[in-house]
């Protein structure tokens, strides 16, 4: 029985930037949507994802409601919550 070997590392490194000091328009703002209306592309970047995140927690949804419609943990909604003020998603203007 052969062991599967896994690089070292983390795949996390792989999902996109970790701060949202992008400029608006590096995000895929469809991709956002998307994620919100719960058809979650197969990759999304981490702020892409923060985003969506934010879009329906200004609705007013819970955590978990959250969790389900994009198809993260709810501790990753919790966790975006906590570090808002800290990493904020520049909104371009014309949304």
């Amino acid at each position: 029985m052969s062991r599967l070997v896994f690089p070292r590392g983390s795949i996390r490194n792989l999902r996109g930037p970790k701060s949202a000091t992008v400029p608006p328009a590096a995000i895929d703002w469809v991709a956002v949507e998307r994620a919100a209306s719960g058809d979650r592309p197969a990759v999304l970047a981490r702020t892409e994802l923060w985003a969506a995140i934010d879009r329906l927690d200004q609705e007013g949804r819970s955590a978990a409601d959250i969790a389900g419609i994009i198809g993260c943990t709810y501790r990753t909604v919790q966790r975006r919550r906590a570090h808002r003020d800290i990493y904020p998603i520049p909104v371009p203007a014309n949304t």
